[in-house]
């Protein structure tokens, strides 16, 4: 349990948390997706990211991003359910940030997340199939 502040002050933080692993979240899959393209493991390349300015929680391990990924693109149902529970957050952080000042960053993501579609599907399971299938090992 996290003490955050006065009454109301837990909600808004778990608003601003959900802001910020959904910008790092969108952009991620995308940086992924260049790597891969270029010839990067994915699971080779996350250890990097880890020790430099891309960690985050997709880099804990080797296979967290293409775990998580696939968890969420799965299928077109849980990728299109994911992207109407970040579209309510997306409208919560701008709801309780009205008063904060002009917020181009979070409108403009908001924007783009209307449009999220096929391609952005498609570059979510690039990732989710990036890493290499595990053989089991014989024990026997």
């Amino acid at each position: 349990m996290f003490h955050c502040g006065a009454l109301g002050t837990g909600q808004a933080t778990k608003i601003v948390n959900n802001l910020v692993g959904i910008s790092m979240l969108m952009v991620a899959a995308e940086a992924y997706r260049i790597g891969i393209e270029n010839g990067l493991s994915l699971p080779d390349a996350i250890p990097v990211f880890e020790a430099g300015t891309g960690r985050n929680f997709l880099t804990a391990t080797p296979y967290a991003a293409s775990e998580a990924y696939a968890a969420w693109a799965g299928t077109r149902g849980e990728f299109d359910a994911l992207q109407s529970i970040i579209s309510k957050d997306i409208n919560l952080a701008l709801s309780i940030g009205d008063g904060a000042g002009p917020l181009p960053m979070t409108n403009a993501l908001r924007t783009v997340l209307a449009g999220v579609g096929d391609e952005t599907f498609e570059t979510w399971s690039v990732i989710a199939n990036s890493a290499p299938e595990v053989e089991a090992e014989d024990h026997g």
